[in-house]
């Protein structure tokens, strides 16, 4: 009686190496990532980071980004999609590939959520508010001031620090100077921040995707 040979499953054959290369090809069927599009969600991220913060804070009018899906950034990813369909009738080679929209839509979605309430307006306000709203009755010159480290808040009380809470008065300029440190040094940890957010997404992301 002879025993059968036992056969061993090809990788290639197993359910999830056919899923990963389903979602490959899936993958290239979107296009690459072009220059052009990294150059208009550039643009797109300007444009929210000015649109959505004016509309709030300057105009007073809705804040743009309180919601699931921020209306700034799906207003101006449904502009582009708009113009890129007309553009695809009149101009196909010059249309955007779906994976260059994409780009857009992700530019767009992070410039609103971080150039608004959900991040730098908590950084600007954690600056200013240490000395703006320190009181006599709060004894924060006292209990908060102490502790503070210079080049992580504007220095003060300051009549320019007022200005960036109560409005600047037309005949004067903006007081960069005293913004310049503690941005920097903000920028550089939510900078790490997200550098860190990337590396941990280029390790998880053959797992997540495949």
């Amino acid at each position: 009686m002879t025993v059968p040979e036992r056969i061993s499953p090809q990788i290639g054959d197993s359910p999830r190496a056919r899923d990963s290369e389903r979602v490959e090809d899936s993958l290239d069927d979107l296009g690459d990532i072009t220059v052009r599009s990294i150059f208009i969600g550039l643009a797109t991220c300007v444009l929210v980071s000015v649109w959505c913060p004016q509309s709030a804070w300057i105009v007073g009018a809705s804040r743009l980004n309180l919601s699931q899906l921020p209306v700034g950034a799906f207003g101006v990813f449904f502009s582009v999609v708009l113009l890129n369909l007309l553009i695809g009738r009149v101009l196909p080679r010059l249309a955007l590939t779906p994976a260059e929209v994409t780009v857009v839509f992700v530019s767009a979605f992070i410039a609103a959520v971080m150039a608004t309430s959900d991040l730098l307006d908590w950084v600007f306000s954690v600056d200013a508010v240490p000395y703006y709203f320190a009181t006599p009755e709060n004894r924060w010159m006292d209990d908060v001031w102490p502790y503070l480290q210079q080049w992580a808040v504007v220095r003060g009380p300051s009549e320019e620090l007022r200005w960036a809470l109560i409005g600047m008065p037309s005949s004067e300029s903006i007081p960069w100077d005293i913004w310049l440190l503690p941005t920097f040094w903000w920028a550089t940890f939510i900078g790490a921040v997200g550098f860190s957010s990337i590396c941990l997404a280029v390790i998880f992301r053959r797992q997540w995707a495949e």
